[in-house]
């Protein structure tokens, strides 16, 4: 469909020197609002995710974090057009995110990828997200996640999405909101049918370009 009134929700996540993010676009006959009336709907958006179901996307999403990590925002953006800059934005500060994994972390970069779909076919109407991963231990004997994990991962994207755009809907009183793929080379946004997520481990290497080594081991030749 053409765009109009496109919403881009994203959610940022620190710990370690390192940042992450998470995105969804909504189309629908969302109108225009000003940045206090944003600002509410990405907290709605946010108490979706820790009331909707049980255990919520709140408990399934810091499950993927270290300790050390923690989600600290959600930004609600908002564009009249498919070109140009955001027309509105809204910030909700987030607390009590904090990362629950008890396993021994790997590389920042790891990470399980959501593959979005549409009802067509094409690299303009499909998307990725990248959850994180380092605080998942993969099995030794393949060096590949676990079936369940990539299971747990997928409920989690396939959960997250429908469950925000009900938050923003009902508070912004929005009759029709939906997930979208978005083409910005198109200029169309495309409603998400399903998604999948396999278990072999990927990388998003910009999560790791801020995390500074604190020792470097320098030797001769030996021999």
């Amino acid at each position: 469909m053409p765009v109009a009134n496109l919403l881009k929700l994203v959610m940022h996540w620190t710990g370690y020197g390192e940042e992450g993010t998470l995105s969804w676009h909504f189309v629908g006959n969302a109108g225009s609002h000003s940045p206090s009336e944003l600002s509410a709907a990405a907290g709605n958006a946010v108490h979706q995710w820790e009331t909707e179901r049980t255990p919520s996307s709140k408990t399934g999403f810091c499950a993927l974090l270290e300790p050390d990590q923690s989600v600290d925002s959600v930004t609600l953006y908002e564009y009249a057009t498919s070109a140009g800059p955001a027309t509105a934005l809204g910030e909700h500060s987030v607390t009590g995110w904090d990362g629950t994994s008890g396993a021994v972390g790997g590389p920042l970069a790891c990470a399980l990828v959501a593959s979005i779909k549409t009802a067509l076919a094409g690299p303009s109407y499909r998307g990725r997200q990248y959850f994180p991963a380092h605080a998942l231990n993969v099995s030794g004997a393949n060096m590949l996640y676990t079936s369940a994990q990539a299971d747990a991962v997928a409920l989690l994207a396939a959960s997250m999405g429908p469950e925000a755009a009900e938050g923003i809907s009902e508070s912004l009183s929005i009759s029709t909101l939906e997930w979208a793929v978005y083409s910005p080379t198109k200029g169309l946004a495309t409603v998400v049918t399903n998604l999948s997520v396999d278990n072999k481990p990927d990388t998003q290497r910009r999560r790791e370009a801020q995390l500074a080594p604190s020792y470097t081991a320098v030797v001769n030749p030996v021999g």
